[in-house]
């Protein structure tokens, strides 16, 4: 039992140095290069919360640093840098961080709120059913924004998404409950070609010149927001973030949370590819 608990003791310390070490890496050069302009904006998202305030995203690129550097260094005293236990600690961790990263920033999007004035919203489709019923997640998206065009006069509402079970597409369906609600015709803009996440930013790049969209808000579920975010800077959009306020429960949202998180990977790696990045 005595060399069981020693190897358990020894896997335990060193997957705690292995977070420190992998963390501090990454939160130190991301919050470094955060507080730099958006040349760099993919690091940016490497941080657990957006990196609006400046002062915390250096005191946490300061610890992390700071820890990140006493470990190595005792590491390198102990000179025990290749035992099986660290490594096999590292590699469990990176499996753990590449899962509680993009959770952390699907958290980080709970709650946002667009400030007023906006010129246009876009409200991205999703399931509407054969009877011409809206998914819950699809009724939220637009019932929020509805909310936001009618205490903001001068908002458009950018109605994006693609065909649905029924006759009606998600964009009629959507349009429907908008000028239900008292918004004027004229204020919608449908985009029926919204079949996917990167084409409705891809379009809405065309629609915010033609309608002269300067300050332009994103309205959608948490989880699905900093997917939202990467492909509008991937393009060169400034996306401001409305979480979709709830009114039900959404029964597959384990199935949907899981769903982006190797979506948050790939829409990250794909931001190396843009100039924007």
């Amino acid at each position: 039992m005595a060399p069981a608990a020693g190897r358990l003791k020894t896997s335990i310390r060193a997957a705690g140095i292995a977070a420190l070490v992998v963390s501090g890496l990454v939160w130190a050069v991301g919050g470094l290069l955060a507080l730099f302009p958006p040349a760099v904006s993919a690091w940016r998202l490497l941080l657990p919360w957006p990196p609006v305030d400046k002062v915390r995203t250096a005191l946490l690129a300061g610890v992390a640093s700071w820890s990140m550097s006493v470990l190595l260094w005792n590491r390198w005293q102990s000179r025990r840098w290749i035992s099986r236990s660290f490594r096999a600690s590292v590699a469990i961790y990176l499996c753990l961080w590449l899962c509680m990263l993009p959770l952390l920033r699907m958290a980080a999007a709970w709650g946002r709120r667009a400030a007023p004035h906006a010129d246009c919203l876009i409200v991205f489709g999703a399931r509407t059913y054969a009877d011409g019923r809206m998914s819950t997640a699809l009724l939220d998206r637009i019932r929020t924004a509805s909310n936001y065009a009618l205490a903001n006069p001068e908002a458009r509402l950018i109605l994006s998404g693609g065909p649905a079970e029924g006759p009606r597409s998600e964009v009629q369906a959507m349009a429907d409950y908008a000028t239900n609600r008292g918004i004027a015709a004229h204020r919608l803009v449908a985009d029926e070609s919204g079949l996917s996440t990167s084409a409705s930013v891809a379009n809405l790049r065309q629609l915010a010149g033609q309608y002269s969209c300067r300050r332009i808000v994103a309205v959608s579920q948490f989880y699905h927001l900093p997917r939202i975010e990467m492909e509008g800077l991937r393009l060169g959009l400034r996306l401001e973030l409305q979480y979709a306020l709830p009114s039900l429960v959404i029964v597959k949202l384990p199935a949907l949370v899981a769903r982006e998180i190797p979506a948050f990977w790939l829409y990250w790696l794909l931001l190396w590819r843009s100039p924007a990045a």
